[in-house]
């Protein structure tokens, strides 16, 4: 069903999501009159802005798998389609064995929300000032390379291939033999299978 722009979107069938979330719209892949409907959420990420908002309201979408190696120096090369949706600057943050890299305008966004949980006591606030003070904001250089602090790279053998994959709001990085290892067995296969299942696709 083709929808207007402006159009406001039924809750049910989203029952995570709060009576305060807004809708919006937002435009999927840059494509001309390709719009998708989420409700109050932007690949995970809720937004304040109003749904009407829609020239504001724009996510960033991130999807698809590759793998670039990770030079002596932590620089990595984006690829095409992660640039053009990252921006020229982006924030880079340690997620345990992983990176997660946020476009400017949705780490917003999501700082916004850390400031909330921290408030409300749920992040305390050693976590929130360690999660802060080692959150780096990179630029993206001439090459489509970023450079990520030696401190955010523990785990990461520099010289070797990593995996960039596109997870909606974010890209994550992953040393690539723990991303093989945690994606390609069987049982991951049959968990995503089970998922599928569950979703009706």
């Amino acid at each position: 069903m083709a929808l207007a722009s402006g159009s406001v979107v039924s809750d049910q069938g989203f029952p995570e999501y709060s009576e305060k979330s807004r809708r919006f719209l937002f435009q999927i892949g840059g494509q001309s009159g390709a719009w998708g409907v989420r409700v109050g959420r932007c690949g995970g990420v809720a937004h304040e802005k109003p749904f009407l908002d829609l020239g504001e309201a724009r996510c960033a979408l991130f999807v698809g798998q590759y793998e670039h190696t990770l030079d002596e120096k932590g620089r990595v090369v984006l690829p095409p389609d992660f640039r053009e949706s990252l921006g020229a600057r982006a924030y880079v943050v340690r997620l345990g064995e992983r990176l997660g890299i946020w476009d400017e305008e949705t780490f917003a966004t999501v700082s916004a929300e850390w400031e909330a949980h921290r408030r409300a006591s749920v992040l305390d606030a050693v976590s929130f000032r360690k999660l802060t003070g080692e959150t780096q904001r990179v630029k993206v250089d001439s090459a489509g390379r970023i450079t990520i602090n030696k401190s955010l790279l523990e785990g990461f053998p520099l010289g070797q291939p990593v995996v960039l994959t596109g997870s909606l709001s974010r890209i994550e990085v992953w040393p690539s033999e723990l991303f093989h290892a945690v994606h390609d067995s069987e049982q991951a296969s049959a968990d995503v299978s089970a998922a599928l299942d569950r979703m009706g696709l």
